[in-house]
């Protein structure tokens, strides 16, 4: 049974989100012109090209969708799951322990789910007061600040790159 609009409307909340301003060259492919500056650390070091464009925006809580309404793998390329994880005695703010007891944790997930090869890799911790106080990561990188706007990680350039790079 799917959620009724009416129930859905009482589930929401107004919100703005940031996205890149339609003057803003497509950046699906790299093209030098859109891009994250990194530090040689691999922090986020500034934009370049970027103008945002601010948008109000509803925003539904998916978790509350039920029966076709759901988001599915297969029909919308992200399913949200209720599987317990758990953080507990892992120290978020070093690497090697997120590494080495967390990772593990999302592989088998994805990998119960999804019966495919996984390979769990990369993280950020943001937080606005750790940037601010410029807070660093005990075998990792800084503290990174919120990416504060709509955006995907890779381009379809970067994203076989990446693959390459950890292959």
């Amino acid at each position: 049974m799917s959620m009724t609009a009416q129930t859905l409307t009482a589930e929401l909340t107004a919100g703005y989100l940031d996205y890149l301003d339609g003057s803003v060259p497509s950046s699906l492919y790299r093209n030098g012109k859109v891009f994250t500056r990194r530090d040689p650390d691999g922090s986020d070091a500034g934009t370049g090209g970027v103008n945002r464009h601010r948008m109000e925006m509803q925003i539904y809580n998916a978790r509350l969708l039920h029966g076709d309404a759901r988001h599915t793998l297969a029909r919308n390329g992200y399913e949200l799951l209720n599987r317990p994880g758990s953080l507990e005695g892992i120290d978020c703010f070093d690497h090697q322990a997120v590494v080495k007891k967390y990772y593990p944790q999302c592989a088998d997930t994805v990998r119960a789910f999804t019966g495919g090869q996984v390979f769990a890799f990369d993280h950020n911790v943001r937080s606005a007061t750790g940037k601010q106080n410029r807070q660093r990561i005990a075998g990792g990188q800084h503290v990174q600040g919120p990416a504060r706007i709509v955006h995907g990680d890779y381009t379809l350039t970067s994203a076989p790159q990446r693959l390459r790079d950890l292959t």
